[in-house]
C-alpha cells in the first residue's frame, strides 16, 4: 500500500489531467483497504483481546493524527511553493517510511522460522 501511494505521487508530477484523475483512484483504493489490512495483521499479531483493542485504538489514533498533520503540511506546501516543488515535497515525504523501514532491524516471523527448522 505505501509503495502504491508513493508511485501515485511520483507519477502524478508529469501526468496530464485525465491520467492524474485515474491515479487518485489508487489513493482511494489504498485508503479503503488500509484499515482492513491493519486490523487483520494486528488480530494475528496480538493474541489477547484486551491488548488487541488497546493496540487497535492507539493505531487508529496515531494514523489519524499523522494523516491530519500530513494534510495540513501538504496543503501549506501547495500554498507557499510552486505546484511542481510541492509535489516533489510530497514524494520526498512519502519516501520517509521506506527509509525508516530500511533502518529498522528485521525480525524473523514465526512462519519463516518454521520453514527453516
Amino acid at each position: 500500500m505505501p509503495a502504491s501511494l508513493f508511485a501515485m505521487f511520483v507519477l502524478i508530477i508529469p501526468a496530464s489531467a485525465p491520467f492524474a484523475i485515474g491515479l487518485f483512484c489508487i489513493q482511494g483504493a489504498v485508503l479503503g483497504a488500509y484499515p482492513m489490512a491493519v486490523r487483520t495483521q494486528l488480530n494475528h499479531l496480538v493474541p489477547r483481546a484486551e491488548k488487541r483493542a488497546t493496540t487497535l485504538s492507539v493505531e487508529s489514533l496515531a494514523c489519524r493524527l499523522v494523516y491530519g498533520i500530513a494534510v495540513v503540511f501538504f496543503a501549506w506546501s501547495i500554498d507557499v511553493l510552486p505546484l511542481y516543488t510541492a509535489l516533489l515535497t510530497v514524494v520526498a515525504m512519502g519516501a520517509v517510511p521506506f527509509l525508516v523501514m530500511l533502518a529498522l532491524p528485521r525480525q524473523e516471523s514465526d512462519a519463516s522460522r518454521e520453514h527453516t527448522t
